[in-house]
């Protein structure tokens, strides 16, 4: 029996909710980046959980959405192109900082659910000892 499986899978849960985190940041901090084409647009990140192999605990990998730009008529921008059109990244920010509220506030009741599995292992470890 692992008796620290409950623990990793609360790491799991935070690392997953740290890349969801920095996955909302990098969005917002982009989302009015302007590009001169459409290749070099910024594109968003998501992040894509999976169960583990083992069955406990979370896997956050983060992808690239690849979509069409925004366009908008810009004539004097720098990145405008001979039509005036300017491109910048597809980011609704109202989604983004819900996405982060959400992120944050799973981070903060995966620290809670360690540190009372931390604590009920402390207390075991105090029953064996009497």
């Amino acid at each position: 029996m692992d008796w620290f499986a409950p623990l990793k899978t609360s790491v799991s849960g935070l690392e997953a909710s740290r890349a969801r985190l920095n996955a909302a940041t990098n969005n917002l901090a982009n989302a009015d980046n302007s590009a001169p084409d459409n290749a070099s647009v910024y594109q968003r990140q998501m992040v894509q959980l999976q169960e583990n192999k083992d069955g406990q605990g979370v896997s956050a990998s983060t992808v690239k959405v690849v979509g069409p730009p925004r366009i908008e008529f810009i004539p004097g921008h720098p990145d405008a192109d001979e039509y005036g059109m300017v491109r910048f990244p597809e980011i609704d920010t109202v989604e983004e900082m819900t996405e982060l509220m959400a992120a944050r506030r799973a981070y903060e009741i995966g620290i809670a659910t360690y540190n009372e599995g931390r604590h009920m292992f402390n207390k075991t470890l105090e029953i064996g000892k009497e």
